[in-house]
């Protein structure tokens, strides 16, 4: 008996799988090989009617945890229906992405959450390997991509990869969807210009909705004009509710980052030995160029235990120093803060 219904769940499963393949036969099948021999199982679909004459906007869809592997199939179980809809594909052709990340790896670096809320200086391997793919196809010889409007769509790890990727490469995307999705509050200002339509369930208990109601809280504190939609008694699973709200395709594709464009984003705030900061006699000296001041400045050790805090008070200048107290030399966070939400996050080291 036991036997049988071992045969018998291996004949379901054959057919699970079979049927999202087949569903789905319309991607063409690849595997990208970064410049360190690893590699990314990925899905492209291409426009119904390709036209080499023509350029077409770019979707990179990335999976949730769930579908993480190697099959180069799992990874479209949940992929939006509405893009594969033939009346849409007549629509809004264009190419599509899919990549699935490995069992071990992640498209998202937030060692510190729910803590620190600081992002790895790196991209994981997976996500190192998305962004080399997507240049890669940015600049191919094999398709033609408008390189102004390009779009990532995500939903939980997929949300997370699509803040993570947002602040790594700002200039590149002219509107995001993450959904149900964690992001690094102190990187809002390189993203606060990209149109983002954000989506959550209240009752999210894997990726709580505080996450995105801080960092929607913190965008708007910088003049985001971005999207939210909060759905009252969804959880976690609420991206088939998102992928079919029915304004959101026609938004996406309605989004075009121009030369013109209001999309500039200085990437000074993301440098690695960035001049936005200097200690001397024990002072430090900070500047910022944000669209609003910050309202306080803090230091944490790496542990994330807070050590200094100074209120700016009624700041009309863009630079504050400030007297530190003596502390231990080594590596410590600085943080801008406003409304209690820090807009930039820094490690500097204390001689």
């Amino acid at each position: 008996m036991n036997i049988q219904w071992v045969k018998c769940f291996l004949n379901i499963s054959f057919f699970l799988i079979a049927g999202v393949s087949g569903q789905y036969d319309s991607f063409e099948t690849h595997v990208f090989i970064g410049e360190s021999g690893d590699t990314l199982p990925y899905r492209l679909l291409k426009p119904l009617h390709e036209d080499n004459a023509k350029s077409y906007p770019l979707v990179l869809f990335l999976h949730g945890a769930g579908d993480v592997g190697n099959d180069n199939i799992s990874q479209l179980n949940n992929f939006p229906q509405y893009f594969l809809d033939s009346s849409n594909r007549e629509s809004f052709p264009c190419y599509i992405v899919a990549p699935q990340c490995p069992e071990d790896g992640s498209w998202d670096s937030f060692p510190y959450f729910p803590d620190g809320i600081e992002t790895s200086v790196d991209p994981t391997p997976a996500m190192a390997l998305v962004i080399s793919l997507i240049d890669s196809l940015r600049n191919s010889n094999t398709i033609n991509i408008d390189k102004n409007r390009v779009y990532v769509i995500g939903f939980s790890l997929g949300g997370e990869g699509t803040y993570d990727i947002l602040t790594r490469e700002p200039d590149w995307f002219a509107a995001a969807v993450p959904i149900c999705g964690i992001a690094d509050t102190g990187k809002a200002q390189l993203i606060k210009d990209i149109p983002l339509w954000i989506f959550h369930g209240s009752l999210d208990e894997i990726n709580d909705v505080k996450y995105d109601r801080m960092e929607v809280k913190v965008l708007q504190a910088l003049g985001s004009k971005l999207k939210y939609t909060e759905y009252e008694n969804l959880d976690h699973n609420c991206w088939e509710t998102a992928y079919s709200e029915p304004d959101l395709i026609p938004w996406m594709f309605a989004q075009n980052k121009t030369d013109n464009s209001p999309i500039i984003r200085n990437r000074k705030l993301l440098a690695r030995n960035s001049d936005n900061f200097m200690i001397k006699n024990h002072s430090l000296i900070t500047t910022w160029n944000f669209s609003i001041n910050p309202e306080m400045v803090e230091l944490y050790s790496l542990n994330g235990k807070c050590v200094f805090k100074h209120s700016i008070i009624k700041s009309t200048s863009s630079s504050i120093s400030l007297l530190l107290p003596h502390y231990a030399p080594g590596k410590y966070l600085l943080r801008l803060v406003i409304k209690n939400m820090p807009i930039y996050i820094q490690t500097i080291t204390l001689p």
